[in-house]
């Protein structure tokens, strides 16, 4: 209780005069303690009210720096829907020319390149083998990592850029090996056929890991 006329806090609920005033204490000092709490009570509310709007903004600015703007996914929808398509059928087609000979271009049957070094065309039939899990990998895999949305397919797909160069690299020199040349052997043109194919796969996972990290974010499942 409070002395309506001083201000100063009553201990005593029972005194009937201020100690520190000498003012009696009625029924007046009670509607000011009463509305003094009522005060109080506004007060903490509007302090609530402060901490509530508070909370919401921090939340805002949350959300607002959390928040990822509409990309583009043209490139996206060509990779699931063509690219990994069209890499796979020609995977096929470089398996078939590779178990049959046609890669060598060679005027005559290559029967008989294969009877004069037998060992050329084991080589070819297991390259060609992994040429067709090649095609199937991407199709049946990545493509389906990818339409899912799945949080290992960025990683997947440029994994499957990179391996189609290597598969000619390593049937390149399987092939030098077996047909016993040396690399003096080859001129320029095996080599520079070669770089431009690792240029040209450097230059797609670059951009493509450039393309989707930006929406890595998309890919969580």
């Amino acid at each position: 209780m409070y002395c309506s006329n001083c201000g100063k806090q009553i201990e005593n609920p029972q005194s009937k005069f201020c100690p520190m005033c000498g003012a009696v204490l009625d029924s007046q000092s009670e509607r000011y303690n009463s509305q003094a709490t009522s005060n109080y009570s506004s007060g903490m509310n509007n302090y609530q009210q402060q901490t509530n709007y508070q909370s919401e903004t921090d939340n805002y600015s949350q959300n607002y720096n959390n928040f990822q703007p509409n990309l583009s996914m043209k490139w996206y929808k060509f990779v699931i829907y063509f690219q990994l398509f069209f890499s796979g059928f020609f995977a096929v087609i470089t398996a078939i020319r590779t178990m049959t000979g046609d890669i060598y271009g060679l005027e005559i049957d290559a029967s008989v390149l294969y009877e004069t070094v037998p060992a050329l065309k084991g080589t070819d039939i297991t390259v060609g083998i992994i040429w067709i899990a090649y095609a199937l990998f991407g199709v049946l895999y990545v493509r389906k990592q990818l339409a899912g949305f799945k949080s290992n397919s960025i990683v997947l797909l440029l994994a499957y850029y990179i391996v189609s160069p290597v598969i000619n690299t390593l049937h390149f020199i399987i092939q030098m090996s077996v047909l016993e040349v040396s690399f003096s052997d080859l001129g320029s043109s095996g080599f520079s056929q070669m770089t431009g194919i690792w240029m040209g796969t450097i230059v797609l996972v670059v951009l493509s890991y450039i393309y989707f990290n930006k929406r890595k974010h998309m890919f969580t499942n």
